[in-house]
């Protein structure tokens, strides 16, 4: 069996009001139905891969010794500044410096996380690895039309990191 033992997150410094930058009722509607006003947006500098080492600096910033427990590592994003090198390398180069461990890209948006915690599931009950690093991170206000309220209110940007091990 395997387990989440530790959850954390990372979101951008801009905040975003839909209530303030859609002056309309269709914004109303929208907010009603699914909850959503404000969310976060990346700098105009700021990739998904600097929100993942941000998020990952929190996750180890009171346990340094968790980081050099980790041998494999997940990236899922929908939104890479590169097709190569990977997410995955570059987040393993900074943050993961003079280790050597497993990392690999996954692709995928909104079963993006399901998908990978599955994967790090199953490589956590293989016990090849045990210490198996989820990240997600998107930068989706880069990409989405601004135009198009009914999808631009809804998505915003952030990561997560998920440590998934043995139980």
């Amino acid at each position: 069996m395997a387990s989440i033992s530790k959850i954390s997150y990372y979101l951008p410094k801009i905040k975003f009001s839909n209530l303030d930058h859609y002056k309309s009722n269709k914004i109303k509607k929208i907010i009603k139905k699914v909850g959503i006003n404000n969310k976060f947006i990346a700098s105009e500098n700021e990739t998904a891969v600097d929100l993942a080492i941000s998020c990952l600096k929190k996750f180890f910033k009171k346990n340094q010794k968790l980081k050099k427990k980790i041998d494999f590592l997940i990236y899922c994003t929908q939104s890479p500044e590169f097709f190569l090198p990977s997410g995955s390398s570059i987040i393993q180069k900074e943050v993961f410096q003079g280790q050597n461990i497993g990392a690999i890209d996954i692709n995928l948006g909104c079963s993006g996380y399901v998908y990978s915690l599955s994967i790090a599931k199953s490589l956590a009950e293989s016990e090849v690895y045990k210490n198996i690093l989820l990240v997600t991170s998107e930068t989706y206000s880069k990409f989405i039309n601004r135009d198009n309220i009914a999808v631009a209110a809804i998505f915003g940007d952030g990561a997560s990191a998920t440590l998934v091990e043995p139980s």
